[in-house]
């Protein structure tokens, strides 16, 4: 199957929140049994995947307004 760039920048991005959202119920649901250092990585990860999605977020806005 191939796939255009779009297509796999759409795929990403759903796997983004998909395990930003795995992340958040692990942190949620094991937070007293977590070691610091896990807490840690997984907090950074967040993070970082959170950058990730605003930036691509910010893109789908501004393709939307350049689409008005």
């Amino acid at each position: 199957m191939e796939m255009n760039s779009y297509e796999i920048d759409r795929l990403l991005y759903q796997r983004q929140i998909r395990l930003y959202q795995r992340i958040d119920d692990l942190i949620n649901n094991q937070f007293d049994t977590l070691e610091a250092d896990k807490l840690a990585v997984l907090t950074r990860t967040m993070k970082d995947l959170e950058g990730s999605i605003q930036l691509y977020k910010k893109g789908l806005q501004n393709g939307e307004l350049f689409y008005l």
